[in-house]
């Protein structure tokens, strides 16, 4: 058993014969380890995030960031502080070796079941999935009152054009009214 582990004990067992629920104080303070922090805690689940932050010799918000950490939840509990990719990777591992052990024993599986295995297999490889194209400048969507924007200034472009093509060179002649 550790030295630190010991203490602890050894302080818990003073707490309880003196009656005493306060933790040990700053100048008894405990070197962190999440397992001494979980046994602290399954022995006196009645400590508050102060009494706990006190045994390490340490603030109440540091509590929080440990009860929070990775560490600490292995520590706690490791079957769920495994990540979601790793339970199912656990998970994918231990299917394909039942079906495996299945498939060499010659055992008959049903074919819905095959069917299943080879599809979700498929897609975990990723094999016939669509390949996105790159997304160029082009297929990014315009805004629409750039598009009109730009409709307008085109229009007047090809009207300025079409009365620059069909001038006509005239003189002016001034008539008079009879005189």
């Amino acid at each position: 058993m550790s030295d630190e582990f010991a203490i602890a004990i050894q302080q818990m067992a003073d707490a309880n014969t003196l009656a005493s629920t306060s933790p040990p104080t700053a100048s008894s303070a405990l070197r962190y380890s999440p397992e001494l922090m979980v046994d602290i805690i399954l022995n006196n689940p009645d400590y508050s995030p102060k009494q706990l932050g006190e045994i390490f010799g340490r603030p109440q918000s540091w509590v929080a960031q440990v009860l929070a950490s990775q560490s600490f939840q292995t520590a706690l509990n490791p079957e769920y502080a495994m990540t979601l990719e790793e339970r199912f990777r656990g998970l994918t591992i231990r299917s394909l070796t039942v079906l495996q052990e299945k498939l060499e024993a010659g055992k008959a599986l049903p074919d819905m079941t095959v069917v299943k295995i080879a599809e979700l297999g498929i897609k975990a490889l990723g094999v016939g999935q669509k390949v996105e194209k790159p997304i160029s400048p082009e297929d990014i969507p315009q805004n629409s009152s750039e598009k009109v924007a730009e409709r307008i200034m085109a229009a007047m472009q090809k009207r300025k054009e079409a009365e620059a093509s069909n001038t006509v060179d005239v003189e002016v002649k001034e008539i008079p009214n009879g005189e």
